[in-house]
């Protein structure tokens, strides 16, 4: 979002057209007993698990990080991360995908 927040917004709205599209499939599959190969491609969890995933990873600690004086040094580190990840989604993502 940072980078390109047009490519953000595309992403988003082909992922919403899916959607729509493997939920029309799932209502008239049940009429016609087929859905074609691919269907449904659940893209939604997709993009939620990676988001999920790229932030746990930008939090994720060592053993070596939290013990000893490093504690200190990591805690730090990481209210700067959330800040600066928090500002991101209150400045950036509410102008990309308004609720």
């Amino acid at each position: 979002v940072r980078k390109d927040p047009a490519l953000f917004v595309s992403a988003v709205r082909i992922i919403e057209r899916e959607e729509r599209i493997d939920s029309t499939m799932l209502e008239g599959s049940s009429q016609h007993r087929f859905l074609p190969p691919g269907r449904p491609k659940g893209w939604r969890q997709r993009f939620f698990q990676v988001i999920q995933e790229a932030i746990s990873a930008q939090f994720r600690a060592t053993q070596m990080d939290i013990k000893g004086p490093g504690l200190a040094n990591h805690l730090a580190a990481l209210q700067n991360n959330i800040m600066d990840e928090l500002s991101v989604v209150k400045h950036l993502m509410v102008q990309c995908c308004p609720p």
